[in-house]
């Protein structure tokens, strides 16, 4: 929760909306309160870190054990009207445009839809 009110308060700051300090999301938050939760999302994105170069690497070396030209890149999470797992690509040799249309120069997306998830009654 309290990672949640810094957060608004930081979109408060950002987007100049009610941004006056008596009116911020965190204003009853202590220091210390702030500070741990900033101390726990660093070593979340560290922890996140490391398990993405793993994976980065498991990906490429299927890609490789499989003569497909393609090096992964990385991923993002596209959280919109719905939830896309995006997925990014390289060739190993040569341009995007080489291979495909739609790329940027530099890379071409995958979209994967992530299925709706219900909660069981």
């Amino acid at each position: 929760m309290v990672s949640l009110l810094d957060y608004g308060t930081q979109a408060q700051k950002y987007f100049n909306y009610n941004n006056i300090e008596d009116k911020y999301a965190n204003k009853d938050l202590t220091a210390e309160q702030i500070a741990s939760a900033r101390a726990d999302i660093t070593e979340y994105a560290a922890a996140l870190e490391q398990a993405s170069a793993i994976d980065r690497t498991a990906v490429n070396n299927a890609l490789t054990d499989n003569d497909i030209e393609l090096t992964y890149t990385g991923s993002s999470l596209q959280l919109d009207s719905g939830v896309k797992l995006r997925y990014y690509f390289m060739p190993t040799n040569g341009k995007v445009e080489d291979y495909c249309a739609g790329g940027t120069g530099h890379h071409q997306r995958a979209d994967a839809q992530v299925p709706e998830i219900r909660p069981r009654r």
